[in-house]
């Protein structure tokens, strides 16, 4: 576990190499990648952690309302925790666009490399397709506070195309792959994207921690 202001962070390492930090999607439970670890921990010290506020990260204020700024330094704490140097961080949807906060806002020295997997950023489209896309987030995130997960449910698969009726096998259908991923909004339902990948650290070198087993935290 690492304090930090305002909240304690979950998080897990395991493998040797050059630290690779994965920040997750949805939900943000270090478990959501679980079964990619493996596969990258012979090259890399995989780092994985529980977004504050959820599952195993613990927040010291809960009505306090959590930024994507809060999650670019958790990023940065979490990183100066496992490292002394620039290092490899792969984020996928909210996790892309919170590495690419950390980014801008940690530009000198905390990144060698970021692969942003479908971040959440209406803003850098072109107006019309971000207004879109804009107001499907509003869609969503009116429902939600109005009756959590259940109530939003609709807007969601809507969003992604998804049939919610099951197949005659019973199984429900995937969404289709050119749709985006829906994003998971914290704080006080304000628009807070990340900003401009043109802004994205300078390459360095990447610190090779010593080989360890898998760690938790």
């Amino acid at each position: 576990m690492l304090a930090v202001p305002g909240a304690t962070l979950h998080f897990q390492s395991q493998g040797s190499g050059p630290v690779l930090l994965l920040s997750q999607s949805g939900e943000g439970d270090a478990e959501r990648t679980a079964g990619l670890v493996p596969l990258l921990a012979d090259a890399f010290t995989v780092v994985t952690y529980d977004r504050r506020g959820r599952s195993r990260s613990t927040l010291d204020s809960p009505a306090r309302p959590v930024t994507m700024a809060d999650h670019a330094d958790d990023v940065a704490r979490l990183l100066a925790e496992v490292t002394g140097g620039p290092a490899l961080m792969a984020g996928f949807s909210t996790g892309a666009a919170i590495g690419l906060q950390a980014a801008v806002r940690h530009h000198r020295g905390l990144l060698r490399t970021l692969i942003a997997h479908e971040p959440v950023m209406p803003g850098l489209l072109p107006e019309a397709e971000c207004a879109e896309h804009a107001g499907e987030l509003t869609a969503i995130q009116a429902p939600y506070a109005a009756g959590g997960l259940t109530a939003a449910l609709p807007a969601i698969t809507a969003h992604l195309g998804i049939d919610a009726a099951p197949d005659e096998t019973g199984h429900r259908p995937h969404h289709p792959p050119h749709r985006p991923h829906v994003p998971q909004r914290t704080g006080t339902g304000r628009p807070d994207w990340a900003p401009s990948p043109s802004s994205s650290p300078a390459a360095a070198t990447a610190t090779r921690p010593s080989p360890g087993q898998p760690h938790s935290s």
